[in-house]
C-alpha cells in the first residue's frame, strides 16, 4: 500500500481513542463516538486493507457500535413519541447524539458495514445482524430522497434540513457504491445524478445548494460523484470544467484551498447548525477519481504529510486555518483521501516511468547490431568484395545458398514463436498456481484469526 507509515500511524491513533461503546469520538479525543466516525474510521481500515489482528477486534467493537447506534422502531431520542407514532428516523443513524438521523451519518455507515460483510463469513449470527441494518439504512435512504433526486442533511428535522445539498447527496451516495450500483442499474442513482445535473452551475462549478454559486468544495463532491456513478469519463467536458474551476480558485499566492463551513436552520433547533467541510481532503479525492495527476496533486499529497502530527492525527486545517478542537473525524477522511490519491498518482508516475519491456531492449541491440554491421561493411570496403565474390558463383551455388538461407530463416522463426508460446504459457501456469496457494493460504489465515 502506497504512503503505509502515515496511514498506519494515523489509524493506530485513532483506535487507541477508541471509546467502550466501540465508536470512535466524533471530532476529538474524549468525546462521545460519533456514527459518522467510527463509519469513515471503519472504510478507511477495511478499503486501505489495515487488517492486522490487533484491528480486527477493533473493527468487530466499531461494527457492534454502529449496530446498536442505528435508530430502531423503539427509539425515542426526542421524547415525544407515542406508540402510535411511527418514528421516521428508523433506520437511520445520527451524527452521534442527535435527535435526528443524518444523511451523512447514514450513507457512511450503510457503505461500511457493506464493505465489513466479506470479512464476517465465520459470524453468521453478526452477519445477519449487519445485513439487516443495511436493508433498513437503504430503506430510510430510500424514503428520505427528495424528488428532485437529492438528499438533505436531516430530512426529519424539516427546514434546511429537507432541501437537498450536495454534501448530503455525496455522502448518501456512498452506501450505494459498495453495493456496485451506478447510474446504469439504479433508478436512484440515476435520480441523484440528475440533481447533481441540474444543481451545476454554467461555469461547471456547484454550490452548497442549487443556485448559489459555486466553491471547491461542492464542485469537487460533485464531480466525484458523477465519476463514480459512471455517469461521467475522467476526459469528459463536465470534469474538465468542474476541474478548471477547482484549479482557477486556489488561495492567491499560496495554492490549495480554504476550509469552508455550511450552516443549517432546523425547525427544532434554537440556532444555527455549522457544519465545517475538509475542502483540501475533498479536492484531493476528486483529483484522485478523475485521474488528475497534474502539479497541485503532487503538492496537495505533500502538504497533507507535511501537516500530519507527530502523534499520527490531521486536525481539520487548511494553509491558513487551523481547527485544533476537531481532529478524528479530519484524520479519518484524511486517510482515505491520501490512500487512493496515492495508489492512483504514484502508479501513473510508475506507469510514466516504467521501464521498457525485453522486446523493447532487443529491438534497441539490434539496431544497434544492424548499424555497427553496415558501418564496418563500408569502412573496410567488404561490400565490393561480397559482390564480386557473389559474381563469380555458379547459379546453382547461388540458388542452394539462397534456399538454404530462407529455410534457416523459417526455422529460426518457429523454433522462436515455440518458443516464446511455452514460455508465456509456463509463466501464466506459474502465476496461476502461486496466487491459488496465497489465496488458499490466506483464507486460512482468515479463518484461524476469527476462530
Amino acid at each position: 500500500m502506497p504512503l503505509r507509515d502515515p496511514i498506519n500511524k494515523a489509524v493506530e491513533i485513532l483506535l487507541s481513542f477508541q471509546n467502550e461503546d466501540g465508536g470512535i469520538p466524533a471530532v476529538k479525543p474524549g468525546q462521545a463516538s460519533g456514527c459518522w466516525t467510527t463509519s469513515d474510521t471503519l472504510e478507511d481500515i477495511l478499503t486501505a486493507g489495515i487488517i492486522t489482528s490487533h484491528s480486527i477486534s477493533s473493527v468487530k467493537r466499531m461494527l457492534d457500535f454502529l449496530l446498536a447506534s442505528q435508530i430502531s422502531k423503539d427509539a425515542d431520542m426526542l421524547g415525544t413519541r407515542t406508540d402510535s407514532i411511527e418514528n421516521p428516523d428508523v433506520g437511520g443513524w445520527p451524527l452521534f447524539l442527535g435527535a435526528h438521523a443524518s444523511t451523512m451519518a447514514t450513507g457512511h455507515a450503510v457503505g461500511a458495514l457493506r464493505l465489513a460483510l466479506k470479512f464476517l463469513d465465520d459470524d453468521s449470527g453478526r452477519t445477519q445482524r449487519v445485513e439487516n441494518a443495511i436493508r433498513l439504512g437503504l430503506r430510510w435512504l430510500e424514503s428520505n430522497q427528495n424528488d428532485d433526486g437529492g438528499w438533505g442533511p436531516e430530512p426529519t428535522a424539516g427546514k434546511d434540513g429537507r432541501e437537498s445539498k450536495i454534501v448530503a447527496t455525496f455522502y448518501a451516495l456512498i452506501a450505494y457504491r459498495y453495493r456496485g450500483a451506478n447510474f446504469q442499474n439504479s433508478r436512484t442513482v440515476r435520480k441523484a445524478v440528475e440533481f447533481l445535473l441540474s444543481a451545476r452551475n454554467r461555469d461547471g462549478s456547484w454550490g452548497f445548494v442549487r443556485g448559489l454559486e459555486g466553491d471547491p468544495c461542492n464542485t469537487a463532491r460533485a464531480v466525484t460523484c458523477l465519476i463514480r456513478t459512471g455517469y461521467c469519463k475522467p476526459d469528459s467536458q463536465i470534469v474538465k470544467k468542474a476541474l478548471g474551476f477547482i484549479l482557477r480558485n486556489q488561495l492567491p499566492g499560496i495554492g490549495l484551498w480554504d476550509l469552508a463551513v455550511e450552516g443549517f436552520f432546523f425547525e427544532d433547533a434554537s440556532g444555527q447548525l455549522v457544519y465545517n467541510n475538509n475542502t483540501v481532503c475533498d479536492v484531493l479525492v476528486a483529483f484522485a477519481e478523475c485521474e488528475y495527476f497534474g502539479r497541485e496533486t503532487h503538492k496537495t499529497l505533500a502538504w497533507l504529510l507535511e501537516s500530519q502530527e507527530e502523534n499520527g492525527l490531521w486536525h481539520l486545517s487548511s494553509p491558513i486555518k487551523e481547527i485544533q478542537d476537531i481532529s478524528t473525524w479530519s484524520t479519518a477522511e484524511w486517510i482515505f483521501a491520501i490512500d487512493l490519491a496515492s495508489r492512483k498518482y504514484l502508479g501513473h508516475i510508475t506507469k510514466i516511468y516504467k521501464a521498457p519491456s525485453p522486446w523493447r531492449i532487443r529491438l534497441l541491440v539490434g539496431a544497434l547490431i544492424a548499424i555497427t554491421a553496415v558501418d564496418t561493411i563500408y569502412a573496410f570496403r567488404i561490400w565490393d568484395r561480397l559482390v564480386a565474390w557473389w559474381m563469380g558463383l555458379p547459379i546453382e551455388t547461388k540458388n542452394f545458398i539462397i534456399g538454404a538461407l530462407i529455410v534457416a530463416l523459417l526455422i529460426n522463426l518457429i523454433a522462436a514463436a515455440i518458443f516464446e508460446f511455452s514460455r508465456g504459457f509456463f509463466r501464466r501456469l506459474g502465476k496461476n498456481l502461486l496466487s491459488w496457494a496465497q489465496a488458499r493460504a490466506s483464507r486460512k489465515k482468515h479463518e484461524n484469526q476469527y476462530s
